[in-house]
């Protein structure tokens, strides 16, 4: 891990002058909250297994199941929202609970409001993780309203350039402090969560990583791998200062997360896909080819 956070150093400083900047949101209309499946009969109750990775992802489900599925999520995008409420019932009962499957849930961030609140998805014990994530994405149209229409001063409060003070703004504009005392925080356990810079330099440094190659950390050796992409996009970034390469002509771009919701499946990060509509029938192929007893492409 000593040499990954060097590397993340290195790719944070080869993507300089990158900002999250915010954007206005339309109104998304929500369902209400469905109950969890239950567990199947006499088995393992794999819709509450949850296990945290090294690289501050969360996975719900059979740890060693043929079907793995990687969603990368941000918690200002409607659209995550909406898969959210779409697609939580079906993976859970058809996938998750019967242990053929599982859920990777990465944050992909996209803004400064983003950041305060996967902070705040991340506190606690990873059993915990799951439900403040589908708290977040549920309420989503309630709790984002301040961000649709807000003044030049409210986006100052949001753009501190300190930490604890610009995620306290955040928590406290867009009633978050509330929503996670409703969770059984207080306000220090929720202070403590929002200081830890820490987590808040992985979490943007990961953004990063899947923005070039969101595979990086399902490869055998994930630390070659974002090693590798780094000299590339510092080789080309000299380039392009020498006058020896355009910089439409990026290496490494197109190959990352373009947009969210996106999803790996099989290792593969899917084209075209970002919600449960074309999502859908990849995962039920999946399923059909496991029950059938094909080769389904899961390592």
């Amino acid at each position: 891990m000593n040499r990954i956070k060097g590397l993340f150093t290195a790719l944070t400083a080869a993507f300089a002058g990158m900002a999250l900047a915010g954007a206005a949101l339309p109104g998304v209309a929500m369902a209400a909250a469905k109950p969890l499946p239950e567990a199947m009969p006499g088995g393992h109750n794999w819709n509450a297994t949850v296990a945290k990775t090294d690289h501050d992802s969360y996975v719900l489900g059979n740890p060693e199941a043929p079907i793995k599925l990687v969603e990368f999520i941000s918690y200002t995008c409607p659209h995550c929202a909406h898969f959210e409420e779409q697609s939580d019932a079906p993976l859970r009962i058809g996938m998750i609970a019967k242990g053929t499957g599982s859920i990777e849930v990465r944050s992909f961030l996209r803004n400064p409001i983003d950041l305060t609140v996967t902070m705040l998805a991340h506190c606690g014990k990873p059993s915990q993780f799951f439900m403040n994530h589908e708290m977040f994405l549920r309420r989503q149209q309630s709790w984002i309203q301040p961000m649709i229409g807000s003044s030049p001063s409210q986006q100052k409060r949001w753009t501190n350039p300190d930490l604890v003070t610009r995620n306290r703004y955040i928590a406290t504009d867009f009633g978050l402090y509330e929503m996670m005392s409703e969770r059984g925080y207080n306000r220090v356990e929720i202070d403590r969560c929002l200081a830890d810079s820490a987590l808040a330099k992985r979490l943007q440094t990961e953004t990063l990583v899947y923005e070039v190659d969101p595979t990086c950390y399902d490869q055998a050796d994930p630390e070659a791998c974002i090693s590798d992409r780094v000299k590339k996009l510092k080789e080309f970034q000299a380039a392009v200062k020498a006058g020896t390469a355009d910089p439409k002509d990026n290496p490494v771009a197109g190959q990352g997360v373009q947009g969210t919701p996106s999803f790996i499946l099989g290792g593969v990060l899917l084209a075209g896909t970002y919600d449960w509509d074309t999502l859908r029938p990849q995962v039920e192929a999946r399923l059909d080819q496991l029950n059938t007893g094909s080769p389904s492409g899961d390592d």
